[in-house]
């Protein structure tokens, strides 16, 4: 049985979770629809003891924007370091997700030939891809999606000299199906020590970023492959003329970057080698006295008999 606790104004609800009142509904970093079920049930239990119960447009629980669920730049740098023994594949959905904005479905849901059919932009001597159109898997919404430098690179090291297939592959070698891509970049984020951020949150960072820089709706909602609801003429303009929307994407880069530039994403992969390669020669050290204890066994052995 639910019990519900007046405590000093604020609120307390058991047995499940001690939660705490009004802006704590914003920070706690729950989802849109629990914030809304949770401000739901706390009005209707002021309301029951006849107390006026209510909060200003600007305080109510919208979206998982306001909460942990946003993933920060820095955080998507811990990740990366932690992308686990598939590194390559994981780094480069990473990059891909924060570039494109994508849900996981569609991420997952590219070829080899979308990135080999994307046009190539060289925009101050860094490269970008334009994608021809993906149609989204949820929604069937038409997306132009445009890949930065990180994702580039990052992109271009994991598919190596594939020419055909999922861009996105599992340890069979099949195509990574959205269940499996969700609990690998849960787990990564668990292990960088971030709570509640998952693949959503690289869809909530790209379209908050641009958002923040002015882009206009309509253009970073076609690149996402979000419905737009009513017709709007921008998008088709840059479209219409040839690079215009690499060149608007690349001026707004800079908000969803992640490194500085290619060389501290390279200096980030140097470092990172670096570290593996002295955990390899630890090993190697190890097995080597392992090998000479084993011998000195023997030895002993043979020496009683």
């Amino acid at each position: 049985m639910m019990m519900f606790e007046m405590v000093e104004g604020d609120f307390e609800l058991w047995p499940r979770d001690v939660l705490p009142a009004r802006r704590s509904v914003l920070e706690d970093g729950y989802s849109g629809s629990a914030a809304g079920l949770l401000y739901d049930a706390v009005a209707c239990f002021y309301r029951s003891q006849n107390v006026v119960f209510g909060l200003r447009a600007s305080e109510k629980p919208r979206m998982v924007k306001q909460g942990r669920r946003i993933v920060l730049k820095e955080q998507v740098r811990g990740m990366w370091d932690n992308a686990g023994y598939y590194k390559h594949r994981n780094r480069a959905w990473m990059m891909v997700a924060k570039d494109t904005g994508f849900r996981v479905s569609d991420t997952v849901g590219l070829d080899v030939g979308d990135l080999l059919g994307a046009v190539e932009y060289m925009v101050n001597g860094e490269t970008y891809l334009e994608f021809s159109m993906v149609v989204t898997k949820k929604m069937q919404v038409p997306a132009y999606p445009v890949l930065g430098p990180e994702a580039v690179e990052a992109v271009r090291l994991y598919v190596g000299d594939r020419t055909e297939g999922p861009l996105f592959l599992d340890e069979s070698g099949k195509r990574w199906q959205v269940p499996a891509a969700s609990v690998c970049i849960s787990d990564i984020a668990g292990k960088s020590g971030l709570v509640n951020v998952g693949c959503h949150s690289f869809r909530i960072y790209f379209e908050t970023q641009m958002q923040a820089q002015g882009v206009s709706e309509y253009v970073w909602k076609r690149w996402m492959g979000k419905a737009i609801k009513s017709q709007d003429d921008s998008y088709s303009q840059v479209q219409n003329i040839p690079g215009k929307s690499v060149e608007l994407y690349a001026e707004n880069y800079g908000a969803i970057r992640v490194f500085s530039d290619e060389r501290e994403l390279q200096q980030r992969l140097d470092e990172l080698e670096s570290k593996q390669m002295e955990v390899r020669g630890m090993r190697a050290e190890m097995q080597e006295i392992r090998e000479q204890m084993d011998l000195f066994r023997r030895l002993i052995r043979h020496l009683e008999e």
